[in-house]
């Protein structure tokens, strides 16, 4: 039975540039893609937007082992897609991609899962934007991106899935919905999607899984 860790480790922010193609030459960015790996920061955002300038045909975009950012999610989801407005996203995500990262690679125009590179398995996770003060949930910041996902997802990501992050012990909005790019297992099943009702458990066993949603039907393309 597999558990991933609720208490992330902060991963190190690494920039890089990697041919999608073998044969696609350096100095050619039109094959190639941008890798944000670990907390996502105001200085790597700034890098994005400064590399998509400097190269037009940049379109695609990878997160690995992100637990996502620290007080800004909202401005950093904007910008992001403000960059990559007219260029057709296509984002990846390796690993872990969690709270801001998955608002991230749900804006994408096509969206992949491919293998993970670390200890936890590829899937994304989703919780309710939080006033930075207050630590209050953003009911407002949350329910409009929770549309924009259903647009980028030309419907396919139910809203009512997402709703279900409302749905928790405290009624307070604190819950998680996961979406794993291979089958989870845990105590109360196998499924490829979650939704925790305490943000507070230590691992995912107490979870329960949505029978019938899978990657594909919400949009997400798999990819080796």
């Amino acid at each position: 039975m597999k558990n991933i860790p609720r208490k992330f480790s902060i991963f190190f922010f690494t920039w890089l540039f990697i041919p999608f193609h073998a044969s696609t030459s350096d100095s050619n960015f039109e094959n190639k893609r941008v890798i944000l790996k670990g907390e996502i920061s105001k200085s790597s955002i700034t890098q994005v937007s400064q590399n998509v300038e400097l190269h037009p045909d940049l379109n695609e975009l990878e997160l690995r082992d992100s637990i996502g950012t620290r007080g800004f999610a909202g401005l950093a989801v904007d910008d992001i897609e403000n960059r990559f407005r007219t260029k057709h996203l296509k984002t990846f995500a390796r690993g872990e991609c969690a709270s801001t990262c998955a608002y991230i690679f749900l804006l994408g125009e096509t969206k992949t899962f491919l293998p993970s590179l670390s200890n936890s398995p590829t899937h994304i996770m989703i919780h309710a934007f939080r006033h930075n003060q207050t630590r209050e949930v953003d009911y407002g910041l949350t329910d409009a991106n929770f549309k924009r996902i259903v647009k980028n997802s030309r419907g396919k990501f139910p809203i009512k899935l997402l709703e279900k992050i409302y749905d928790d012990i405290n009624a307070n909005g604190d819950g998680e919905l996961y979406i794993f790019r291979d089958i989870f297992t845990t105590k109360r099943g196998k499924s490829h999607a979650l939704v925790c009702k305490n943000s507070k458990f230590e691992n995912l066993n107490e979870c329960e899984p949505i029978i019938g949603v899978t990657p594909q039907r919400l949009g997400i393309l798999i990819a080796q």
